[in-house]
């Protein structure tokens, strides 16, 4: 199984209605042309990146909700990705100030991989709709109930130490992505967070971002791994997450903006 995948895979029917719409505009033999790429990812992978998509979404903004997230997220991220294109460096937060790096070289490298790509898109595409309930167990003869919130850190690391080690891949891989996305698309919640009136009790991005290594790591030297991951990308994310971080970062900042607890199941 490789994270990422292909894209073909995740798009619905109404996702080919748009994409071809907006990139096939001088044509109008649409039906045709959804057949033709409907598992063509190399031709699918040429349409995401056409700007037209972009203008599109910016005219018509109702058209957001016609389409699924993951392909809203990937036209988004192939655009950063060109963006990044023409940059010689990257902005990261040290203290309270923004400061340059020069790493844009290997960001670049890594955004060139679709299958980095698509799995960003997967991950920001999850967070739309959230899993809550509660974990039942049994302890000490008796049976015990615990709040499940997929977005709430502190309640994902709980659970972890309470389940039965070989059980936990999915929840360490959860536990990576939930921190990667929180450092990448909410960096001034995690700031304000730290700095504020729950100063001691909340976790700031140094610790969101060790979180998110450790746990990614974790996941990827699970003995489940070798069914799920046999490539290591999962180990992939967790030495590059303070890169794959920037682009979201720029995500959030320049396309989401306060549409984020519209987008996302905050």
């Amino acid at each position: 199984m490789a994270f990422g995948g292909e894209v073909a895979h995740h798009l619905l029917e109404r996702d080919l209605d748009f994409l071809v719409k907006a990139v096939a505009d001088k044509r109008n033999d649409h039906e045709e042309v959804k057949k033709i790429i409907r598992d063509k990812e190399d031709l699918i992978e040429l349409m995401l990146d056409d700007h037209k998509l972009l203008s599109k979404l910016e005219e018509q903004q109702d058209e957001i909700l016609l389409i699924s997230p993951y392909l809203l997220f990937s036209v988004l991220l192939r655009h950063v990705r060109r963006e990044l294109k023409g940059r010689t460096h990257t902005l990261e937060l040290v203290g309270r100030e923004r400061v340059a790096v020069f790493d844009v070289s290997r960001l670049n490298d890594l955004l060139d991989d679709s299958n980095i790509i698509n799995y960003l898109a997967e991950l920001l595409a999850s967070f739309t709709r959230v899993e809550r309930g509660f974990l039942v167990f049994r302890m000490g003869g008796k049976i015990k109930a615990i709040p499940f919130n997929a977005l709430d850190l502190e309640s994902l690391l709980f659970i972890a130490e309470l389940l039965p080690k070989g059980e936990c891949y999915p929840l360490y891989h959860r536990i990576g992505d939930l921190c990667l996305f929180t450092v990448g698309i909410l960096p001034d919640h995690v700031r304000k967070e730290k700095t504020g009136r729950q100063a001691k009790e909340g976790l700031g991005l140094e610790e969101y971002t060790r979180l998110g290594i450790h746990y990614y790591k974790k996941a990827a030297q699970h003995p489940a791994s070798k069914r799920f991951d046999e490539e290591g990308f999962l180990e992939r994310v967790a030495d590059n997450f303070q890169l794959l971080a920037k682009p979201l970062n720029i995500l959030s900042e320049k396309y989401i903006g306060l549409k984020r607890s519209q987008w996302f199941a905050l």
